[in-house]
C-alpha cells in the first residue's frame, strides 16, 4: 500500500492515496465517468493552492459542467480542529478544515501554508452551487469532517 506522506511532520496516512485510487476506478468503470471529466491531485500536487485552484477552474467555471449535471468532491487526508477566530460566531468556537499536503503545523515566516477551512470549503461549494446548480455531493475521508458542507451551522455576520 503506497504511504501519503505530507511536507509537515503529520503522520503518513497509508490508505488516503488508495481509497482515492478505488473512488476513481468506481467512477469510471461502474459508473463510466471518462476520465477527463475527473481531476486528481496525489501527493506534492495536492497543495492548499492547487486544491483551491482546481475546485474553482475544474468545477466552477467549467464550461464542459451544465446546470444540474452531478459533481463529486472527494478529499481523503488529514483532516483537523481548530479555535475560531473571536469574529466568527459558531455553535463551539472550533472550525474544521481539511489539511492539503503543504499544510505547516507552525509559523513558518510569511510561508505558512494553513489548512482549508470549512468556510472556505462552504463559500466554495455555494460559488459552485450557484454556478452548476445543486447536484453535488461532498465525501470527505477525513477527521473533523463534520462542518464541511454548504449546510453550515454558522451564522455569518
Amino acid at each position: 500500500m503506497v504511504s501519503f506522506q505530507y511536507r509537515s511532520p503529520l503522520r503518513p496516512l497509508k490508505g488516503a492515496i488508495a481509497d482515492a485510487q478505488a473512488m476513481k476506478a468506481f467512477f469510471t468503470s461502474k459508473l463510466s465517468v471518462q476520465d477527463r471529466h475527473i481531476r486528481t491531485l496525489f501527493g506534492p500536487e495536492a497543495t492548499h493552492d492547487n486544491i483551491l485552484d482546481s475546485f474553482r477552474t475544474h468545477l466552477i467555471s467549467n464550461p464542459d459542467i451544465r446546470d444540474g449535471d452531478p459533481i463529486v468532491f472527494y478529499f481523503a487526508g488529514h483532516g483537523t480542529r481548530c479555535d475560531a477566530p473571536d469574529e466568527w460566531t459558531t455553535v463551539d468556537k472550533k472550525c474544521e478544515a481539511i489539511c492539503p499536503w503543504d499544510v505547516s503545523q507552525t509559523e513558518e515566516g510569511n510561508n505558512t501554508v494553513y489548512p482549508i477551512m470549512d468556510r472556505t470549503l462552504w463559500a466554495l461549494l455555494h460559488g459552485l452551487a450557484q454556478e452548476k446548480g445543486n447536484n453535488i455531493t461532498v465525501i470527505l475521508d477525513c477527521c473533523h469532517s463534520g462542518s464541511g458542507s454548504r449546510v453550515s451551522h454558522y451564522s455569518y455576520r
